[in-house]
Parts: structure tokens; C-alpha cells; sequence
């Protein structure tokens, strides 16, 4: 493993290095901040950073800031902060800057190598729960796309059944077929979900911002969840604003969110009731509230709520993945909004909507 040694004493330099090439590092060093920098601004950059604090020019402290400020996931980089500093103040800003452990002059050789030997295998765990990690999406992105793709064939077999394209059918076959075409449908959702939940997690989802009518494109979503939201003798109330519920924003990823959480008031809510969608509207931000007539979910309950595979959502009745929430989450976050939960005054769900306009 490479090893970055910084430090403006030649002296402390100079033994440093001699003992991590013995202990079979392969060392790059530094005679100052500045350099060092340079160095891991460069390719094949060292993982394992010894920073000594006190520099000239750039300090380790200032060093540690911008290491941080830049990094990403995949370039994680473990540093050892070389200080005389010995004050509990001192250790706190050190970590606090982004160093990952700190070493008080003088120190006796067998502890830094012991630290860097603690540092090493964090690195390689790290390296390694990429590695699973990229497998795992790889599998998601294969997965959702290997199902989708039977789904919309057999959705579109089923569809023309329906319409009579194979000849007439009985009532009670048609029946079954739309339910399950409304299965098939779920699968889709499911998949697509899926993809996009894994697109979210890696910062892959870009954004495509244009002018997002919320109420129009919340209609929509209502029209095509009419055929369950029918089955159940569901009303599903949309309220028009005042003025335009107009924010700019992907208009794809809103479809999403409202589909998914009129879908889920559908869903939870008893036969016989109704569904509602209201909009409040300021100068600084669109609030959408979507209530439903169920049961509410239990106080204890609700820190679960958007969280992946919670098991609050194992212990609703036809529940799904649980992925449906947290999804709508991440597209409210990522559009600088919120999304809540609250009981309603009938004490059903209400999900709370906060975006800017």
C-alpha cells in the first residue's frame, strides 16, 4: 500500500520514511502542504495519508478540510494526524477536520505502525464493500431490467385479450384478466422502483429540470390508478389550487413520488371511502397534502416509515417492498424539499409534501 508522508522537517521526514519502507510500505513524501496536495490531486494518489500538522504554508488541518470537501465514496482516504499537540481541544479538531487518528509527538515507532496497520485494513474493507456494493447494484440494474422486459410483453399480450384481438371471451375470464394485468402492472411499478431506488443511492439520477405542473400531473396519476381505486369504491378528490402549482423540477421523478403515495392512500384505505389531495400554495413553496381514510400508523411506528424494508411495513396488510416511501423521500430531498407524516383529524395518513417554487 502507498503511504503519503507530510512534513517540513527533513529530520522527522526522513525517519518516517525509512521505517514504513521497512515495514514494506511504498512511501511518497512531501516537504510541505502545498505538495502534498499536488500529490493527491494526482493519479494513483496514495489511500493512507501522514499528516504532520504544523506546515508553513498549508497546514495538515487545512489539508484534512479539503480532503474531505472532495472526496467521494469511492475515494475514501484514511488519514494519521503527526502532531505535539497534545490538548483534548487539539485531538477534537484534529477529528473533527476529517482525521481519521492522531499521533502525539514524540511517539514510539510501534504505535505508528500499529495505527497504520488499523488504518490498512479499514481501507481494505472499504475497498471490499465497494466491490459488493457494485456487485449488488449490478445484479439490481440486470434484475430490473430482466423482469421488466417478459412484464410489459405479457401486460401487452394480456391487454389485447382483453380487447378481443383472440376472440370473445367470457366475463369471468375477462375478469381474472385484468386483475391480473393490474398485477403484472405492480411487477412493472416494482422494477422500475427498483432502478430508480438504485440510481438514487449511487447519485446516478440526473435531474432533468423543466416547468412541473403539480396538480396536472397529480390528476394524471389518479386517472391511471382509476381502475383500483374503482375496484374499491375509493373517491379520489383532487383540489384544485388557488393558482398554479407550477415548480421546477423532473417531471418524471414527480410522477413518481404521486403516484406512489396516491397508490398507497388507495392501497391502505377501507372499501367505501375517500382519498384526498389538497395543495397550499406561498410565495417560497408548494405544500401537497394526500390523505387517506385507513387506520394511521402508530406513533411508535412512524421513525420506520421511510426507511428501506422497515418493519413497519411488514407488519402492514399488503404492504409492499417498502421501498415505494423512502423512494419519495429521496425525490422531495433532491429537489429541496421534505416529505412528513402526520395524523389526519379523521386519524388516517396524511403525508405532508413541502417543495419550492
Amino acid at each position: 500500500m502507498r503511504v503519503l508522508i507530510a512534513d517540513d522537517d527533513p529530520h522527522s521526514l526522513r525517519l518516517l520514511r525509512l521505517l514504513l519502507l521497512k515495514e514494506g510500505y511504498e512511501v511518497v513524501c512531501a516537504n510541505n502542504g502545498q505538495e502534498a496536495l499536488e500529490i493527491l490531486n494526482g493519479e494513483n494518489s496514495p489511500r493512507l495519508i501522514v499528516l504532520d500538522w504544523m506546515m508553513p504554508d498549508i497546514d495538515g488541518l487545512t489539508i484534512c478540510k479539503r480532503i474531505r470537501a472532495a472526496e467521494s465514496e469511492e475515494d475514501y482516504r484514511y488519514i494519521v494526524l503527526l502532531t505535539a499537540r497534545g490538548e483534548t481541544e487539539d485531538l477534537v479538531a484534529g477529528m473533527d477536520a476529517g482525521a481519521d487518528d492522531y499521533i502525539i509527538k514524540p511517539f514510539h515507532e510501534s504505535e505508528l505502525k500499529v495505527r497504520l496497520r488499523a488504518g490498512k485494513r479499514i481501507l481494505d474493507l472499504h475497498k471490499q464493500l465497494l466491490e459488493r456494493t457494485q456487485t449488488v447494484q449490478d445484479f439490481v440494474y440486470s434484475f430490473s431490467h430482466d423482469m421488466r422486459t417478459p412484464l410489459i410483453a405479457i401486460n401487452m399480450t394480456m391487454s389485447q385479450a382483453i380487447e378481443g384481438i383472440f376472440g370473445d371471451l367470457s366475463a369471468e375470464y375477462l375478469n381474472i384478466l385484468r386483475k391480473s394485468k393490474r398485477s403484472i402492472q405492480e411487477l412493472m411499478n416494482m422494477a422500475d422502483t427498483l432502478l430508480m431506488v438504485a440510481r438514487y443511492e449511487h447519485n446516478e439520477k440526473t435531474l432533468e429540470n423543466t416547468s412541473v405542473d403539480l396538480y396536472q400531473t397529480a390528476r394524471a396519476c389518479a386517472e391511471d390508478l382509476e381502475p383500483i381505486s374503482t375496484s374499491k369504491q375509493i373517491e379520489v378528490v383532487i383540489e384544485a389550487p388557488v393558482e398554479r402549482a407550477v415548480i421546477t423540477g423532473d417531471a418524471q421523478s414527480m410522477r413518481r413520488l404521486f403516484m406512489n403515495l396516491l397508490d398507497n392512500a388507495i392501497k391502505f384505505s377501507p372499501e367505501n371511502s375517500t382519498v384526498s389531495l389538497s395543495f397550499e400554495l406561498t410565495s417560497a413553496k408548494t405544500t401537497a397534502y394526500i390523505t387517506d381514510s385507513g387506520t394511521g400508523i402508530a406513533q411508535e411506528d412512524q421513525h420506520e416509515l421511510f426507511q428501506r424494508f422497515s418493519n413497519t411495513k411488514k407488519r402492514r396488510k399488503g404492504s409492499g417492498t417498502g421501498l415505494g416511501l423512502y423512494l419519495c423521500k429521496r425525490i422531495a430531498e433532491d429537489h429541496g424539499g421534505t416529505l412528513a407524516y402526520q395524523l389526519s383529524s379523521e386519524r388516517g395518513s396524511q403525508f405532508v409534501l413541502e417543495l419550492p417554487r
